[in-house]
């Protein structure tokens, strides 16, 4: 899922936001945006993607976070 500028910032700038993962192996220079969705069975689901250098910026300006690291819950 690759998705323009205007749909990532609305992604990011929706009440329904919930969190942002960086993508790991061959997705590493993907970052993804989740929503809250009560009918998914894990409580998100996936609202937007893109290319880092895109995201990232966007993420800082719109909501003040940086993507997740993958491996945030190893640790």
């Amino acid at each position: 899922m690759s998705a323009t500028v205007d749909e990532i910032r609305a992604a990011i700038e929706s009440p329904a936001f919930s969190h942002s993962r960086a993508g790991d192996g061959c997705w590493r220079d993907v970052r993804w945006i989740y929503h809250r969705d009560e009918t998914s069975p894990s409580g998100v689901r996936l609202a937007a993607g893109g290319e880092a250098a895109i995201v990232e910026p966007l993420l800082r300006e719109v909501r003040e976070t940086s993507p997740l690291s993958p491996t945030e819950g190893l640790l």
